[in-house]
């Protein structure tokens, strides 16, 4: 009675991990991208894990990722606005605990900076700490 919810919150912390690792990645990618071209390698709006793998050199991991998609809010094509932060949300499945969907929510200054983990529909002891 003990052991299969402690393997159930064991194997989703395994997944998401997985997945806030790739996320990691890609804001240090994005953040070292822009601070050596000056610009943002693409627009607001859904990217292909192939965009940012072209991109950025990050291959995320898409047997989690819902559509190979994540939404990009940022500063624009060819902008730099330190101002603003920058946030890559995933939404995930497969992950398991009844939902269906979860998102992430990765946000952090556009040259860098403090990163913080928000989530709409993901338990608090599954997001990471800030």
């Amino acid at each position: 009675a003990v052991a299969i919810p402690a393997y159930s919150d064991y194997t989703k912390k395994a997944k998401l991990s997985e997945v806030t690792n790739a996320m990691g990645s890609v804001m240090s990618a994005f953040q070292n991208y822009t601070a050596e071209t000056g610009e943002c390698p693409f627009d607001d709006g859904d990217l292909g894990i192939a965009v940012l793998d072209d991109s950025l050199g990050v291959l995320v991991p898409g047997r989690y990722v819902t559509g190979n998609v994540i939404a990009f809010d940022g500063p624009g094509l060819d902008q730099i606005d330190d101002g603003n932060p920058v946030t890559f949300t995933i939404t995930m499945e497969n992950i398991g605990s009844g939902v269906d969907t979860m998102n992430l929510t990765l946000s952090s200054g556009f040259s860098g900076g403090a990163r913080t983990w928000s989530s709409t529909n993901l338990d608090a002891k599954y997001t990471p700490k800030n």
